[in-house]
Formats: C-alpha cells, structure tokens, sequence
C-alpha cells in the first residue's frame, strides 16, 4: 500500500490505495483530487466487504451444498449434524484446500503427471479425510466413499460455481 501523491492528509484519517481504488479510512477526507480519483474514492472502514466477501460466502455455501449433495448420491458417505456442523466441516475443507492443497500439488507434480491428473483425485480424496479427522462424528465413510465422494464433490462443486458465476479474486 502507498500513499497517493498531490493528497492533503487530514489529522483524522487516511488515504490508502489498494489497487486501482482509493480507499479513505478513518473518517479521512479526500482533498484536491482529478474527478477521475474523486469517482473510484469510498469511504470505507471494513477492508473485508464488499464483493469478497459476498463470493466467500456463496463459495461457502456451495461448498456445503456439494457435500449434501454427494452425501445424497452416494451410500457409503454419511454426512451427520445439523447445519453449524456442516458449516464448520466446510470452513475447515476450505480452509485445508487453501493452504495444504498448493503444498500437497507442488511436492506430487510428478505423480500427477505420470498418473496423468488421477493422482488430483488422490489429493481431493486425502484432504476430505483429513477434514474427516480434525472434526470426528460429521462425516461418517469408506475409503471408497471417501473417494468418490471427493469426485462427486468436485463435480459439483465446479456445476454450482459455473451456475452462479463466481469468479475468482484477479
């Protein structure tokens, strides 16, 4: 973050730019700006909001609803609790395909490409145990159900995002 040059700062506030946008936090007034910069200026005091946020709850709840879907589908994947449960599973599914998944593709690139992308599957299907593991008593499955239903959560997981356009963060 920088600070934006032929800016007046006020004793209140600040100007930070993020981006192509113009951010004033803490009651800060914009001085003497183009009307260009004047229309991309917000006043802004949460830095989560806006369209971030709304994307990370609906992928959140897609999530979840990929779950309770191969949860349907499939016999031998039993998905247990009410809905904080599953809420939690998915934060936690989230939250290992954030930062374990990138770590677990690197170190297997070989693998995956000998196996010519089955191996992915083997991650998918890992990772969804693993969340089985850290929260014990929500998903109850098979090591065959455990497979395919990182497959089936996959599949839609990737349907409901291309239904409802979520894009990923440029």
């Amino acid at each position: 973050m920088a600070a934006t040059a032929g800016l007046k700062k006020s004793g209140e506030g600040a100007v930070i730019e993020v981006g192509a946008t113009l951010v004033v936090a803490l009651r800060g007034q914009v001085q003497d700006l183009p009307l260009r910069q004047r229309r991309r200026t917000y006043k802004c005091y949460n830095f989560c909001a806006g369209r971030g946020m709304i994307n990370l709850v609906i992928r959140l709840l897609i999530t979840m609803a990929a779950l309770k879907g191969a949860d349907f589908f499939l016999d031998n994947f039993n998905l247990r609790g009410d809905f904080f449960s599953l809420f939690c599973f998915s934060i936690v599914l989230g939250l290992l395909n954030w930062f374990v998944k990138p770590i677990l593709v690197f170190f297997s690139v070989p693998f995956i490409v000998l196996t010519i992308g089955f191996f992915y599957i083997i991650i998918n299907a890992l990772l969804l145990y693993v969340t089985s593991v850290l929260m014990p008593g929500v998903l109850s499955a098979t090591t065959f159900g455990i497979f395919w239903g990182s497959v089936l959560v996959s599949i839609f997981h990737w349907l409901l995002t291309a239904l409802f356009r979520v894009r990923e963060k440029k």
